[in-house]
This record gives C-alpha cells, structure tokens and sequence, in this order.
C-alpha cells in the first residue's frame, strides 16, 4: 500500500466517525405560514393551513401580517397581486413563495391600463418582502393603446411582469422567478431591491419599437441583479437608466453574474453613476454586448461605470446597424470616466471595443481567441491551455467568478466571467495546494447547511451543505499544488 493509498484510508476512517454525527440548522424567527390552493382550497371556509387552504392569492395576502409567508400550491391563478404587508428585516421579511417543486404560474387577465401588472409594489411602507418561485405570464393581459392621447405617458402603462414604485421604501427582494410575455419585465425605481436568478424571456413591444421594452428597467441606487438568464428580448437584456425630468439617476448598482442574449443590447447603461458590471455573460444581442451611452440631452450623463470581467462573444447582428455592434462601446464623450478591465471581446461583429468617451480606462481586455471550452454549445469556460488565464488584474470587487469561484485560482487573476481553477475546487483555504487543511475545513462543517456553515468555503461545490462532495473534491485532488498543476 503506497503513501497516497494510506492517506487515503486513513481520511475514510476519520470521515466514518463524523458521519455518524448529526448538525443542525439555523431557524428563522418567522411568523405564520399560510397556504393557498387554487384547486382545493376556499376563501370562505379555509383557515389558511395546509389541510384547509384559501382559493386565491389575494385573498392570502390580504389576511397575512408583516413576517409571515404564504405558501401557494401548484396551479394557474389569473390574477393581479398587490398590497403587501412589509416586514422589519430580511430576517422578518414577508414571504409570498410558490410549495417547493410545485409550478405556480401568475397569468393575470387584465385590459385596465391601470393594473396592467403581475405583481405591482406601489405603498409607501412596502419593504422587506420576498417572491421566490413564481412564473409571472402576461399572454393574457391586453396592452394600452400607446397613440390614446387620453394617456400623458403611455409607455408606463403596458404589460409589467413587476413594478415596483418609486413610493416603496425598498428592500424588496425577486427570487427564482420566471416572468414571460410582458412588453417589460420588471421595472424598479426604488433603492436595495434584489432582483436574484431570475428568467426574464420572451419581452416583446406593443407598439414594434425595438429599444423601448426590456427584460429588466432599474431607476434606483444600490440595487442588485445577479445570476440568471435575460434571452429573447425586444429591448435590453438589463437596462440601468435615470431621468432627466424627475432628476433620478441609478448608481451604485451592481449587475453580476448574469447571462444576456438575443436582446437588443445585452446591458445598456444610461445616464447612471458609479455602477459596477461584472462576471456576465452577453452573446448573439443584436446590437453591442455590454454599452454605456451618452444621449447628449440636458441632464446627467453616465459616469464611473465600472465593466470588469465579463464575457462578449458574437454580438451584433448584421440585419441591424443604427448602433454600433461590438463587445463593450462606451459612446459619447458625455460617457465619462467609465473604467473596462479584464473582459474578453471576441468574434463580436464591429469589432471588440469602441470606445468615444471621455477618460476610458482600458485595461487587460482580449481580443483574440479565448480558448473557451467549447463555444459552439455556449461553453465560456477557459481551456486548460487558454491565453486568459493568470492573464488579468487583480480587482477588489470581483472576488469570484460567475460560478462563484473565488479569484485568483492560480497565480493571477483571469480575464473573463469565468475563472479557470487548476485545482478543480480543491484548495479551499487558496495557499495553492490541496492538504490537510482543506481537510479539516470539511471535516470541521461537515453536515452543516446554509448559516450553520461556520467557513464557507468548505462548501466546495457551493451547493449548500458540506457533504460527501466537498469531501470528494479535495480527495481528488489530495496533494496536487497550483505550480504541477500548470
């Protein structure tokens, strides 16, 4: 029996004992739980338990309080929901969340401009309420007539997946959803909302425009949109844009992780500050993968917009040239002070960047062949022997990558949304090789789940728990260092 082998033995023992072991779970301090069912459930006769559920979701909501959670069973509700009760903290928050593995679509029938929304936040209170799990489908609703001169405004009043008002305090947190059909998917103008794995698809215009409609419309500061899919898009994938006329201009937001495509643009920045772009994916957008324009009207331009990390490839459609078509276009000398580093820029059709802004900072961006894994199937991943990698400058606000690797995984950062780790996840403590320490960080969690997690990182596969999966991954790669890796 060779050294390795004996290690090897001797960790499954000591793992025999911790798996007899037992570790609970962090509780939330949360109110009641309610449940609707719209095939079995009753509004007059329920109570609001599993056993006896109310029929419709506003009707639950209506009989909710701040911090409590509504559970809704499998089925279609042709309904608008609205009037929330606000929670304290996300700790406290209200909860209205599909039964888990059930699919709860939304699909309203509405033709009332005014209520032309899936789900519509609009009271001065609302705060720390969570949606998870919803499919939001606006085939049903009927859009306003954008020439009826009764309407001042009429593009405010058109099928909405989500509104959120400027009157909302903010804190409102969008999960796991899937919102399809809508002229926009989600339009938000408050501050602290988070907009997390969403599928925002299938977006088109009432009135054929192409810009105008878009998967995702912040107004707000300090918002956050991670993760997710924002495809098929008559407008922008993520839009991120003040207004000259009520003097709102978003900053300090952060779009990360996220994968846009076959959109008009991928991400279009407009008269916004300080936001931070990075870790995204945007490919086959008819115009340019990630933009921040200067309109040159009277008002704020965008400024300090931060486009770190990302991934553009094969932007720009020829059948469409009123705008440029590349992987990043800083446009417009009212575009100041925009900082793009370490993003790859390949095969896009006018060329990687265009920049006529004022005091770009262009840095470790590539041109070239990225060595992806495999681009034909969407693969953005870097080969072993890519040029990307160890390639890049280290930023501080990019500590991980697009799957939630942390960076650097080898000797430098990479260039790209994705980091390439030589050690396959191995080395948990990142002092560059897979030893006994990575060992004890499992051992030490092992069994535990969400906040009872005490490090992290032991959570190897970022799944959740540390389990047999994480233990397996430093296994595999027991005794390698990131030096024989390359």
């Amino acid at each position: 029996m060779n050294c390795s082998t004996k290690t090897r033995f001797v960790v499954g023992a000591i793992i025999i004992d911790f798996l007899i072991m037992l570790s609970g779970e962090a509780l939330w301090a949360q109110g009641v739980t309610h449940y609707v069912d719209g095939v079995n459930g009753d509004n007059e006769y329920g109570d609001g338990t599993e056993v006896n559920s109310w029929e419709t979701i506003q009707y639950g909501i209506d009989q909710m309080s701040g911090g409590d959670t509504l559970v809704i069973k499998a089925g279609t509700y042709a309904e608008r929901i609205t009037d929330f009760p606000a929670g304290t903290d996300w700790q406290n928050a209200t909860v209205i969340r599909a039964n888990p593995g059930d699919i709860v679509t939304i699909k309203p029938n509405e033709a009332d401009p005014a209520r032309l929304q899936a789900i519509f936040l609009n009271g001065k209170n609302d705060e720390y309420i969570i949606f998870e799990g919803l499919v939001l489908d606006g085939s049903d609703m009927v859009d306003t007539d954008m020439n009826d001169p009764n309407y001042v405004n009429p593009r405010e009043l058109v099928r909405t997946g989500i509104r959120i008002d400027a009157t909302v305090k903010g804190h409102i947190r969008i999960q796991d959803c899937e919102i399809e059909q809508f002229a926009t998917g989600v339009l938000s103008t408050p501050d602290y909302c988070e907009f997390i794995n969403l599928n925002v698809h299938d977006i088109v215009s009432p009135d054929g425009s192409l810009v105008t409609w878009h998967g995702i419309y912040i107004r707000g500061d300090y918002n956050l949109v991670e993760g997710g899919e924002f495809h098929d898009i008559k407008g922008h994938g993520v839009k991120l844009a003040g207004s000259n006329s009520t003097q709102i201009y978003p900053e300090n937001n952060i779009v990360r992780n996220v994968t846009s495509h076959d959109n008009t643009f991928g991400i279009f920045i407009t008269r916004a500050l300080d936001n931070l772009i990075y870790n995204n994916v945007c490919y086959d957008n008819k115009y340019s993968g990630i933009a921040v324009f200067s309109d040159w009207q009277e008002g704020q331009h965008p400024q300090r917009n931060k486009i770190f990390n990302n991934t553009c490839y094969r932007n720009g459609n020829p059948n469409y040239d009123v705008y440029g078509r590349y992987a990043i276009e800083v446009r417009g000398l009212g575009a100041e002070d925009t900082e793009v580093k370490n993003n790859i820029c390949y095969l896009n059709l006018d060329g990687p960047i265009n920049d006529t802004g004022t005091n770009t900072f262009l840095s470790n961006n590539y041109y070239d062949d990225p060595g992806f894994v495999d681009a034909d199937n969407l693969n953005f991943r870097l080969h072993p022997d890519s040029p990307c990698i160890d390639a890049g400058i280290p930023i501080a606000s990019v500590p991980d990558d697009i799957d939630g690797i942390r960076r650097p995984k080898g000797l430098e950062y990479d260039i790209g949304a994705f980091e390439f780790d030589p050690l396959n996840g191995a080395d948990l403590n990142e002092d560059l090789v897979v030893d006994i320490v990575d060992l004890n960080m499992v051992l030490i969690d092992w069994g535990r789940s969400g906040l009872a997690i005490t490090d992290t990182r032991a959570d190897a596969n970022n799944d959740g728990t540390v389990d047999i999966v994480d233990l397996n991954t430093v296994l595999i790669g027991w005794g390698k260092s990131v030096h024989q890796a390359q």
